[in-house]
């Protein structure tokens, strides 16, 4: 599913630009950030539509459109995707699995024409791909395997080029891959002993770095409630993507499955701290979804601050709360819900509690934007000072470029090439432009894929 989200609040500010009605998936207007008043509740979308089952050809949400013949691995049955990254400004990087299993292929999708692209014809676990920091390989975990590795995409060549072996435990599962560090270092996040591991994928040898939570866990945890749970205990049970959203700090989706270990025993959206210079991680925010998720879900840091995130309902539904699943954005420092949007199948909760039998999941959610985003536009004492984000998220550094124009479109700061703080945090930027008061101008802000924003500004003093 891929859809605008209108009237998104942004925290503290207003709005995020929503995405429009415009044939280029919202071209928005320069001024749209934070230019709308704050609603009186969230912004809330329901889908109705019947029980799940394998997308009929090429109807569905994700089913590539292959052509090939029986023999053909990559054109029979259906698809279901499981990891999926945005790649640049109009592809995801999807891992599409073979029949809804867990073994698939890696594609390219372009969004805004629905074209699917096959970047390797080996088989990996489909449940999680990167972008490499170059931009020319992709990670992936390795089919059947404790291990993952760095494809090459380049022209023809698709051939694995890394691997790293076993990290620790005997019982590792992995389920979210995530290199940081321009590639020097992985995240990966072992469901099954509910542990985070970093490791350092050139390691010929011992490639953990340190692990956070379950049985290998090298440091306490400290709840929201300041319980201590010793290192080799866990706060989170069975989590799912995991993942680092800088300033140390690594959000999830802690399914609490199968028992609650922390003091809920719902599922919750998580963020913890952790300096690996302490002793000890620190459990800074959750979100009680009020339901139970056996797996799957998806907790990730928005531009503004916000948390998005995503579930289903596992074991029952009541007829107050009958949707079969949901996508959230959290006001992180209220916890109040800025968007929400339920999904509603066949099955209806006509009283009290009904146990589930089929229903519609979310494994994971991702927002992007059509342009970078600019605000804070301030001009005084001849410079020019904005805040920026880019399009989507990644877990590397991006360039970007900006320029100042006067009225007239004359030049008065060429192009001045920056980086994109890494994980959608600010990018705080400034510029001597020699401009007095009175001055108008346009600034344009462009990513490495040349995508823009023009945003309009006069000069205080």
């Amino acid at each position: 599913f891929v859809g605008p989200m209108d009237d998104a609040p942004l925290l503290d500010d207003g709005y995020i630009p929503p995405m429009g009605a415009a044939d280029d998936f919202g071209a928005a207007p320069a001024d749209d950030f934070g230019a709308a008043p704050a609603p009186d509740g969230p912004a809330r979308r329901r889908a109705q539509g019947p029980a799940p089952g394998p997308p009929p050809g090429d109807d569905g949400f994700v089913p590539p459109p292959f052509s090939g013949d029986d023999d053909d691995t990559t054109g029979a049955g259906y698809y279901g995707s499981g990891g999926f990254k945005s790649w640049n400004d109009r592809e995801f990087l999807i891992a599409a699995g073979v029949d809804t299993s867990w073994e698939g292929y890696l594609y390219k999708f372009d969004w805004r024409t629905g074209n699917f692209t096959l970047l390797l014809d080996e088989m990996v676990d489909v449940h999680d791909a990167q972008r490499a920091a170059d931009g020319d390989r992709a990670w992936v975990l390795l089919s059947g395997e404790y291990e993952f590795g760095e494809v090459s995409l380049d022209g023809d060549a698709t051939e694995l080029e890394t691997k790293v072996e076993r990290v620790a435990s005997a019982n590792l599962d992995f389920n979210h891959l995530q290199l940081v560090d321009d590639d020097a270092h992985a995240v990966i996040s072992s469901r099954t002993d509910s542990t985070i591991y970093k490791c350092d994928p050139a390691a010929d040898q011992s490639p953990k770095v340190w692990a956070l939570g379950g049985p290998d866990g090298d440091y306490d945890i400290v709840g929201l409630d300041g319980t201590v749970y010793p290192a080799g205990d866990s706060y989170w049970s069975g989590q799912h993507n995991a993942e680092y959203i800088g300033d140390d700090e690594y959000a999830m989706f802690n399914n609490n499955w199968p028992v609650g270990v922390g003091p809920t025993n719902n599922s919750e959206l998580l963020v913890v701290h952790l300096d690996p210079s302490d002793t000890y991680a620190t459990v800074v925010w959750s979100y009680d979804t009020n339901t139970k998720t056996e797996e799957y879900g998806d907790n990730d840091l928005l531009p503004t601050g916000n948390m998005l995130g995503c579930w289903w309902q596992t074991v029952s539904r009541s007829v107050e709360d009958d949707y079969e699943c949901k996508i959230v954005e959290v006001v992180r420092n209220t916890s109040e819900l800025a968007v929400e949007i339920e999904f509603f199948g066949g099955e209806e909760c006509t009283s009290g509690t009904c146990l589930v039998n089929a229903s519609w999941y979310t494994y994971s959610v991702e927002r992007f934007f059509p342009r970078p985003l600019v605000y804070d536009v301030a001009c005084a004492d001849g410079f020019l000072a904005f805040t920026t984000q880019d399009t989507f998220k990644r877990s590397d550094a991006q360039a970007g470029t900006f320029q100042v124009y006067d009225a007239a479109d004359d030049l008065v700061v060429d192009a001045v090439a920056f980086s994109y703080v890494a994980h959608w945090r600010p990018t705080y930027l400034n510029a001597s432009i020699g401009a007095t008061a009175g001055f108008a101008g346009h600034l344009v802000v462009a990513n490495a894929f040349g995508t823009n924003r023009t945003v309009a500004f006069s000069c205080a003093s």
